[in-house]
């Protein structure tokens, strides 16, 4: 029977690392070419880089020693990776996110596919962070590299739910022609059209300081010469998403920047009632406005109710829900209402959905109070109440319960959950008993009366961010 005795052959490649005997490669580290030393056997073994390297075309010997030069590798960096090829294991939580970045950087170009996938990988689950507060610099780096698919596809996400993150960053406009072009080119963007087209006049700006930022005293050799910047944007910019008074007021100005075919089209597209579009033309950015984890409720609904918290709100909003609390997974033996607590107390904002056993019928309601064990009712006239039928996917069926008696919004107490009302309009007991009655705080939205049990229920938090 063959066994594996790993452990002591690991031990052997790391004596003859660490004692540095027999190697026949030194390496040339950093600005201060510090020396590492390493066996060519080992590294050819692991990296076709370093096959390439040591082969007759490339290689560099002295006195029988293959020299590889890297100053664009800090010391440190390449002593990690070394470690990494003769030990293979790596540590990066001893590590900054700055220092990771740098090792993904030479890993890739040294052709370490393994911890190359693996440094993506921990960047993304543990320095998430760190690429989001300089995201500008990182995604200019990453975009050099093809094989960052990971990282690259994270950033895009993260830019995506907070493009102000980077289009209202000064550094904006270091963005290269290419990286800037492939931004644009995303259906997904969570910008108004007017605020993408009105930020890329200012990029081309920043390009050619010869223009007056006054349209109005542009020559037209000014316009020539912004045009052939921003020629690759034009056509991923929607102008047929822009109200008529966004093309008048932010696009007119700069007609002779667009191919008078489709300036023309464009505007018969806003005088016009019934044209249709002639030229070619991007489809419409669909931005993710909303974003749920829900067994219960589908996103034609949720947008209903993400339109009545902003009822009172003349500003729009992208929306994240944060599962707090799922009742058929977060609860403690049935005990529905020490895990509500647990989960839910002082998260701010809060969107509660149940189905109501054996039927096909949600109910809930919204509060931008915090719950918790005050033995109190709280006041807000922003909180409400819904009801929706959902055996026949009718967004028509649902139904909003508004707020008649602000005092008594929600009732918190620890030995209810979620508790709508004073009376109570409804109320969740422990071990899955919810409790309906008649209307006190808000306008009737036909959920039983009396006691009655629910398949599941879940409770989100609620994270808005302005639209730029």
């Amino acid at each position: 029977m063959a066994i594996t005795l790993w452990g002591d052959l690991i031990k052997d490649y790391q004596q003859l690392y660490e004692n540095k005997e027999n190697y026949d490669v030194i390496i040339y580290t950093g600005e201060d070419n510090i020396e590492l030393y390493a066996h060519s056997i080992i590294l050819c073994c692991r990296s076709e880089y370093f096959r390439a390297a040591f082969s007759s075309n490339w290689a560099e010997k002295k006195d029988g020693i293959f020299i590889l030069r890297k100053s664009n590798i800090l010391p440190d960096i390449f002593e990690i990776i070394l470690r990494f090829v003769y030990y293979g294991t790596i540590n990066l939580f001893e590590l900054k996110g700055s220092e990771i970045l740098k090792l993904l950087i030479a890993s890739d170009e040294l052709g370490l596919d393994k911890l190359t996938k693996y440094t993506q990988e921990f960047l993304i689950k543990h320095q998430s962070e760190f690429l989001k507060n300089d995201s500008i610099e990182i995604l200019k780096l990453i975009y050099q590299h093809e094989t960052f698919t990971e990282l690259w596809n994270f950033s895009l996400d993260a830019l995506f739910e907070e493009p102000a993150v980077i289009f209202e960053s000064p550094d904006f406009f270091k963005l290269s022609e290419t990286l800037l072009e492939s931004l644009l080119k995303r259906n997904d963007l969570l910008l108004d059209e007017t605020i993408i087209w009105n930020k890329i006049i200012k990029w081309g700006l920043s390009r050619d300081e010869t223009i007056d930022n006054d349209v109005s005293k542009w020559t037209q050799n000014d316009f020539n010469n912004m045009k052939q910047i921003l020629h690759k944007f034009i056509p991923l910019i929607r102008f047929y998403d822009m109200t008529s008074e966004e093309f008048y007021k932010s696009v007119v100005p700069y007609r002779d920047l667009l191919p008078s075919e489709l300036f023309l089209d464009i505007l018969k597209i806003h005088m016009v009632s019934d044209a249709k579009p002639n030229v070619e033309i991007p489809p419409s950015r669909n931005p993710k406005r909303f974003t749920l984890n829900s067994t219960l409720i589908n996103e034609e609904n949720l947008k209903i109710l993400a339109g009545w918290i902003e009822l009172k709100d003349t500003k729009k909003y992208s929306y994240r829900f944060n599962l707090l609390y799922r009742n058929s997974q977060d609860s403690y033996d049935g005990s529905d209402v020490a895990s509500f607590h647990e989960h839910c107390d002082n998260k701010g904002p809060t969107l509660m959905i149940a189905k109501i056993k054996d039927k096909e019928h949600l109910f809930g309601g919204y509060t931008p109070l915090n719950w918790d064990c005050s033995d109190i009712y709280k006041s807000s006239s922003e909180s409400f109440i819904f009801s929706i039928t959902t055996n026949n996917n009718n967004i028509k069926t649902a139904k909003l319960g508004r707020i008649k008696n602000p005092q008594h919004s929600i009732f918190c107490y620890c030995g209810y959950g979620p508790t709508f009302g004073g009376g109570h309009d409804f109320v969740c007991q422990n071990y899955g008993i919810w409790l309906g009655n008649n209307p006190y705080s808000y306008s009737q939205i036909n959920i039983p009366k009396g006691q009655f049990k629910v398949d599941d229920y879940e409770i989100f938090q609620i994270i808005k961010k302005e639209l730029l």
